[in-house]
């Protein structure tokens, strides 16, 4: 299944590190196998969260060989199977977690006129290859909409900005979608005015819902707190050691509200797409 993580605002909702710690605990906890992917050029945060910079140093010497222009090349001209996709992902958590960095290429004309040769292809088999991918995609990108329209999901970043939300939910893209939508409100603090419940009671999560409206409580709404021990991991490339160090997180720990959310986040993402929780749940880490 395809997961699209996008908002409608640049750098403001932390679209990456909601991404980057949803696909990290449900790879820790379930028996998924997840592949990231984004539409970034240049620089990319998804990539610099989750690798080293001497890892992407050494991956800029080879990037001929992997990453999405290296599997765009390999896929126009050849059949995908299961080992010529893992040639050209890099493993982060082996056997549970994979990234496919994205293009060196400069020109982003240039880039999606060779991608869209072979767009179909590429989804078509990594989604027999993978449970889930999971796209950053960038705001304001026209090849982010096509991304939207071929999502099974669509994870909206929003923050608490009242005017970003309200923008949000004139536009088309929530007249089209509303129905294969969920909502994150990132960098969330709760005591905010404009906290989830008020914010429940004030636009339409749930479209149909207007029992949701009322009570305030939704299941298509989570939150990803703002973390400064994840923000510090991230920018080092580190953001899975911290999911590891906190793997056993108590409740007086506090850090512990993250994590809370991180997994009420997935298991209503998993809801909401029809999976079964009970069954892919491991018992332990390494079960």
């Amino acid at each position: 299944m395809h997961i699209v993580f996008w908002s409608n605002v640049h750098g403001q909702t932390g679209v990456t590190s909601n991404l980057t710690a949803i696909s990290i605990f449900m790879a820790l906890n379930y028996r998924f196998r997840i592949l990231l992917m984004h539409n970034e050029f240049n620089n990319s945060s998804l990539d610099e969260s989750l690798m080293s910079q001497y890892e992407l140093d050494s991956k800029d010497d080879s990037m001929f060989d992997i990453g999405i222009d290296a599997l765009a090349r390999f896929s126009k001209y050849n059949k995908l199977n299961k080992e010529s996709i893992e040639s050209y992902t890099t493993s982060l958590i082996k056997g549970k977690l994979d990234l496919l960095i994205g293009t060196s290429m400069k020109n982003r004309e240039a880039f999606y006129k060779v991608f869209d040769e072979v767009n179909e292809n590429i989804f078509y088999n990594l989604n027999k290859y993978y449970d889930f991918v999971f796209s950053d995609a960038t705001a304001g990108d026209n090849y982010s909409m096509k991304l939207l329209e071929e999502a099974d999901l669509i994870v909206v970043n929003l923050n608490q900005n009242i005017r970003i939300v309200k923008r949000f939910f004139d536009s088309e893209i929530y007249l089209k979608y509303a129905d294969k939508c969920f909502y994150i409100i990132g960098l969330y603090n709760e005591d905010s005015r404009f906290n989830r419940y008020n914010l429940v009671r004030k636009f339409s999560f749930e479209k149909r819902n207007v029992v949701s409206k009322i009570s305030g409580k939704s299941n298509n709404v989570g939150v990803v707190p703002y973390n400064i021990n994840f923000s510090d991991f991230e920018n080092s490339g580190r953001a899975i050691e911290y999911f590891l160090k906190n793997i056993n997180i108590q409740k007086k720990n506090i850090n512990y509200s993250f994590f809370y959310e991180i997994g009420k986040n997935v298991e209503m993402i998993l809801k909401k797409l029809g999976v079964d929780i009970d069954i892919n749940k491991l018992g332990e880490i390494n079960d």
